[in-house]
C-alpha cells in the first residue's frame, strides 16, 4: 500500500518470505516468492536474482520490504546438490580442525619453550616463523 505522499508503506516487522531459486535452461536464475501469487524475478547470477527479490515483492504488494526476511532455498539437480553438501561438510570439518590445530600449536610452543628450546628452534620444528612463536607466547 502507498501512503498519501506516494511512498510505499512498510511491511510488518520481520515478515518472512520463502524464496526458491532455480537455474533455467539458459543458465539464468529465477526466484519465486511462495507467499505472493505470481511474484518472481530473475538474474544472470544467483546474487543478482537475490538482490531483485525485494523489488519484486514491493511491486507485487505495494509495500516496502526493508524489514522483511528472506528464507532462500536454492534448488539444484541432485548431483550438484550432493557435491555442494560434501564441500560444505568438509569445509566445516576443516574449520573445526584449524581451531584444534591452533590450540595444539599454542600448547606445543608453551611446552617446548618451557623446556628450554629457543624460539628459533621451536619455529623450525613447528614450521612457523620465530615471530609467529613470539605471537603465540603472548
Amino acid at each position: 500500500m502507498k501512503a498519501e505522499d506516494g511512498t510505499l508503506m512498510p511491511m510488518k516487522r520481520g515478515h518472512r518470505y520463502v524464496v526458491d531459486y532455480e537455474r533455467d535452461e539458459e543458465g539464468a536464475w529465477t526466484a519465486t516468492v511462495h507467499e505472493i501469487e505470481a511474484c518472481y524475478t530473475y538474474g544472470r547470477s544467483l546474487d543478482e536474482a537475490r538482490r531483485r527479490v525485494p523489488e519484486a515483492i514491493a511491486a507485487a504488494t505495494g509495500k516496502s520490504v526493508e524489514n522483511a526476511k528472506l528464507d532462500d532455498r536454492v534448488k539444484l539437480p541432485r548431483d550438484l546438490q550432493n557435491a555442494l553438501d560434501r564441500a560444505r561438510e568438509l569445509r566445516g570439518e576443516a574449520q573445526e580442525r584449524a581451531v584444534e590445530a591452533a590450540a595444539a600449536t599454542r600448547e606445543a610452543v608453551r611446552v617446548l619453550t618451557t623446556a628450554g628450546l629457543s624460539v628459533r628452534d621451536v619455529g623450525l620444528l613447528l614450521g612457523i616463523s620465530g615471530q609467529g612463536v613470539h605471537k603465540l607466547l603472548r
